[in-house]
């Protein structure tokens, strides 16, 4: 699983993004077909299935332009074809319908690995009340543009797949709605903050000390997370 960073490298009126922003919703959705059931009902993973998105939030000009995206890919690189799509067909289709040229995210997208069993659910929560650290609105349940209302069981989203993590919160969809709800409500701790903004930020993996080893022993790279200023070296 994989949480994804994309920044806009313009500040656009807000109605533009709102448009921006139901055209990327849209965009998406056409891209998130589900992978095709087995005879068990299980999904298969294939190599052209897109990724299954779990988590969506974004914000406003006013503040840093950026997406989120909690995602599985299917595949390994799915996560990397779909951002090399978002980048030759949205942009295109953006440009083309706003008559402008360039691009429209200020560099590559940043992306780290998450430990399914156990962190998956910290990242619902980072992702959901980013508006909320934006000072957008003091409720996610009520921001358009965040996937929160939909895990906290007051819609159903077609963009949206529940992960097994939050599919265990509950037996019915209320259950889940009010479990989450709880979790959404509590007050991220700084150091998870600061954990999962350096994950992301340095693109390592995200998890416990097994998953991060099982990660650098498939990868051969150091998975962990370096300190942000490094005392210089003596010589």
């Amino acid at each position: 699983m994989e949480d994804c960073l994309t920044r806009r490298s313009e500040r656009l009126q807000i109605l533009l993004l709102i448009h921006t922003l139901a055209a990327f919703a849209s965009w998406l959705a056409g891209l998130g077909a589900k992978p095709p059931a087995s005879t068990d009902g299980s999904t298969r993973s294939t190599a052209n299935a897109s990724s299954t998105a779990h988590c969506v939030s974004a914000v406003k000009p006013s503040s840093d332009n950026h997406v989120h995206l909690l995602l599985t890919p299917p595949a390994v690189g799915a996560t990397s074809q779909l951002m090399q799509k978002l980048g030759r067909q949205y942009v295109g289709q953006f440009n083309a319908r706003h008559r402008r040229t360039g691009t429209l995210w200020e560099g590559r997208y940043k992306a780290c690995l998450v430990d399914s069993e156990t962190y998956v659910l910290r990242c619902y929560r980072y992702i959901d009340l980013n508006p909320v650290r934006a000072r957008i609105t003091n409720d996610p349940m009520r921001f358009r543009w965040s996937s929160a209302a939909a895990h906290g069981g007051h819609h159903t989203d077609s963009l949206l797949t529940p992960h097994p993590a939050y599919t265990a919160l509950g037996e019915t969809d209320r259950e889940r709605g009010a479990a989450y709800g709880a979790i959404i409500r509590e007050a991220i701790a700084d150091d998870e903050l600061l954990a999962i903004r350096m994950h992301l930020q340095q693109q390592r993996a995200l998890g416990r000390d097994a998953f991060r080893a099982m990660v650098e022993a498939k990868t051969l790279r150091f998975a962990g997370v370096r300190p942000a200023h490094r005392p210089p070296s003596g010589k």
